[in-house]
């Protein structure tokens, strides 16, 4: 985009990506008892902000479908925002669904999720799904900037933005699908380690400033 804006020159322009830090996992809290399901029940999650920009409208629909096709699936959406009454509505009555507005260091937990989805609108360089991934969970992402620069067709899921049968297809498909939820989620820590580990991003940055500075030495 700032090459086409003409923004800069193209020979000044470094993009360097967001990082997490590889913390180990944790089996506290427990998610499923929070939800009150019994061990096992297949868990399809989502950690975000409940707003315009992540596209939670498409996501409850595509969770309801879902849930037609597996319907011991249980949904749980961890976050908290302006369109925290429109969540409680549409899913007033809905037993296969869960609401936290928030869980303690909830990155530790993630690995409890059968599948993570997040079908924003648009995304800067959201953290949400690669600790995901990091935690070994397969991720159904909107095919958006920000999204799509976290997975590749081989670590992920991508779906059209503002399509929920298309989510809600590759949500089913992930749940009946044990060995591709294998699949995905090795190829995901892969490539969380090679591209989004904080340590080779703090190693990244101190290059750019002693390669802009031309003293090294004094950000050793």
């Amino acid at each position: 985009m700032l090459r086409r804006l003409r923004i800069g020159r193209p020979d000044r322009l470094v993009m360097i990506p967001n990082g997490i830090e590889l913390t180990e996992h944790s089996d506290t809290p427990d998610l499923r008892q929070m939800c009150g399901v019994p061990p096992g029940t297949p868990l399809v999650g989502c950690v975000a902000r409940l707003s315009e920009q992540k596209g939670i409208d498409v996501l409850l629909p595509a969770w309801q479908l879902a849930a037609r096709e597996v319907p011991d699936a249980h949904f749980l959406l961890i976050g908290d925002g302006p369109l925290g009454p429109m969540v409680a509505e549409r899913t007033a009555g809905w037993r296969g669904f869960t609401w936290l507005s928030g869980v303690p260091d909830v990155r530790r937990v993630l690995h409890q999720l059968d599948v993570f989805s997040l079908l924003s609108r648009y995304e800067g360089a959201p953290y949400a799904p690669l600790e995901a991934m990091w935690a070994g969970v397969p991720a159904v992402l909107s095919d958006v900037v920000g999204n799509r620069d976290a997975v590749d067709v081989a670590s992920g899921v991508l779906v059209p933005a503002e399509d929920a049968g298309d989510a809600a297809a590759a949500i089913v498909t992930l749940l009946r699908r044990p060995d591709l939820r294998r699949q995905l989620s090795d190829a995901g820590r892969s490539r969380v380690v090679d591209r989004f580990d904080i340590r080779k991003i703090a190693n990244m940055v101190t290059g750019l400033y002693q390669e802009v500075t031309g003293h090294p030495q004094s950000l050793s």
